[in-house]
């Protein structure tokens, strides 16, 4: 993990918890001085590192663990 990651990922969790709820790339975007796209593109490294888990049909964030946002039991 190099950086970028370290920085997209800590901004990503930081969201996370900031806002009760999974962020967009939009949102991390804003924090990152990056754009969406480049924001969504950096979450796929993280999503192959298990750092997070991406929705399949969305690139949406499904999951950073401890955080989901999706229901569950």
């Amino acid at each position: 993990m190099d950086d970028r990651d370290v920085s997209l990922r800590s901004a990503t969790y930081g969201l996370f918890v900031e806002l009760g709820r999974a962020p967009t790339a939009g949102e991390v975007a804003g924090v990152c001085g990056l754009t969406g796209a480049e924001a969504a593109s950096g979450w796929q490294p993280l999503h192959e590192q298990h750092a997070l888990v991406l929705d399949p049909e969305t690139g949406a964030i499904r999951m950073t663990g401890p955080f989901s946002a999706v229901p569950t039991a």
